[in-house]
C-alpha cells in the first residue's frame, strides 16, 4: 500500500534538526511513500534554505516530498488590486471573501508565476494541487458538516460569487441580469459551470506545462462527489485523467462510516474507467466531516485499496496520536 501524508509544517520549527527528525521518524512508522507538504508560500520564498534542506533529506530517507500549493489562495503580501479580485459572496447582508476568483485571467495568470517561483526555489520532485477550484462557500445556518453531505440542503444553499467579473460573466450569457427562472435553468446552469471549468483547466494546463519542464509530477487534491461539488466548482477530474493533464489525483473521501467510504470510491472507479492515473485516495483521521478513531482510518485505507485504490492519503500527520502509528507500523 502506498502512503502519503497532508503535512502541515511549522516554518519555525524547520530550522530545528530535531524537529526535522521527529517529523521524518513519524513518517517512517506510518510506512509513509510520500507527504504533500502545505508550506506556507510566503514563508518559503522569505527563506527557501531551510525548506529545501527539508525536501533534501526527505529524498534521503527515501520520501518522496510533493510541495503543496494552493492556486486561487491569496499570495503573499497582496496589493489593493488583488484583494479586489477576490471570490466574493453576500451572507447575512455582509459580503464575504474566499481567496482569488478563477474567473480573473489575471489571477490564473498569477497561479502560474507562483508556482513557478516556487518550484525555481525548491525544486521538489512534485508539485501537488489543493483548492484547485472555485471555493465551496454556503450558508452555514445547516450546521459546519453541510459541505461533505451528498443531500439537496447544502445546494440550495451554496453561494455563487459576486465578484465584479462573476457579475459580468453572467450579465454577458443572457444580455440582462438573470431572474430566478434562469438560475434555475438546465442551459444556464451547464453554461456557468462550463465557464467555471475552462478557468480552472487553463490554470491546470498551464501548471502542466510548468511541471514537465521541470521534470517534475503534478498531482492534485480533488472532490470526492464528482456529481456534487467537483464539477459545479469547476474541477472535471475525471477528465483531467483520461487526458493526462495530472500524474495522480487524491479525492478526498472524508466519512465517518465504512460504507459512504465504500461507495464513493466505486463509483468514481466507474468513472475513471481504464484511466491509468495513479489514485491515492484521501481519508480523514479529523476534518469538518468528522472524527475516525484510529481502527476505523486503517479500515477505510485497507477497503479501498482491496478494491483497487493505488494507495492512500491521509489527513493529517498533525492529527495522528500514538495508536495510528501503532497500528500503522505493525503492517
Amino acid at each position: 500500500m502506498r502512503i502519503y501524508t497532508w503535512f502541515y509544517p511549522d516554518a519555525v520549527q524547520l530550522a530545528r534538526p530535531e524537529y526535522v527528525a521527529d517529523i521524518v521518524a513519524r513518517l517512517k512508522r506510518l510506512r509513509a511513500t510520500g507527504l504533500y507538504c502545505m508550506a506556507d508560500e510566503g514563508d518559503v520564498l522569505r527563506n527557501t534554505a531551510p525548506w529545501r534542506a527539508f525536501v533534501a533529506r526527505c529524498h534521503d530517507e527515501g520520501l518522496d516530498c510533493q510541495l503543496g500549493f494552493l492556486p486561487f489562495s491569496e499570495p503573499p503580501d497582496p496589493t489593493p488590486e488583488m484583494l479586489r479580485r477576490r471570490y466574493t459572496y453576500l451572507q447575512d447582508g455582509e459580503l464575504k471573501y474566499r481567496g482569488l476568483c478563477p474567473a480573473w485571467p489575471e489571477n490564473r495568470m498569477l497561479a502560474a508565476h507562483r508556482a513557478t517561483q516556487l518550484l525555481d526555489a525548491l525544486q521538489p520532485p512534485a508539485l501537488h494541487l489543493d483548492f484547485m477550484r472555485y471555493y465551496f462557500a454556503n450558508n452555514p445556518i445547516f450546521g459546519v458538516n453541510l459541505e461533505w453531505e451528498d443531500g439537496r440542503k447544502w445546494l440550495d444553499t451554496y453561494f455563487h460569487c459576486d465578484c465584479p467579473l462573476c457579475q459580468t460573466e453572467r450579465l454577458e450569457l443572457l444580455g440582462r441580469e438573470a431572474t430566478t427562472y434562469d438560475r434555475q435553468h438546465p442551459a444556464f446552469i451547464f453554461k456557468r459551470i462550463q465557464q467555471r471549468g475552462q478557468h480552472v483547466e487553463e490554470v491546470l494546463r498551464a501548471l502542466r506545462r510548468l511541471t514537465t519542464q521541470h521534470d517534475m509530477r503534478l498531482t492534485v487534491a480533488v472532490r470526492v462527489q464528482v456529481f456534487n461539488r467537483a464539477l459545479i466548482e469547476g474541477q472535471d477530474w475525471p477528465r483531467w485523467c483520461e487526458e493526462g493533464l495530472v500524474d495522480a489525483v487524491s479525492p478526498m473521501n472524508y466519512a465517518t462510516d465504512l460504507a459512504t467510504v465504500e461507495h464513493r470510491f466505486q463509483e468514481n472507479q466507474r468513472l475513471l474507467r481504464q484511466t491509468r492515473v495513479e489514485v491515492l485516495e484521501g481519508l480523514a483521521r479529523r476534518s469538518s466531516a468528522g472524527g475516525n478513531t484510529p481502527e476505523q482510518l486503517l479500515a477505510q485505507a485497507q477497503r479501498v485499496v482491496e478494491l483497487g485504490a493505488d494507495g492512500v492519503a491521509l489527513f493529517h500527520l498533525g492529527v495522528l496520536d500514538e495508536e495510528d502509528f501503532r497500528l500503522w507500523e505493525a503492517l
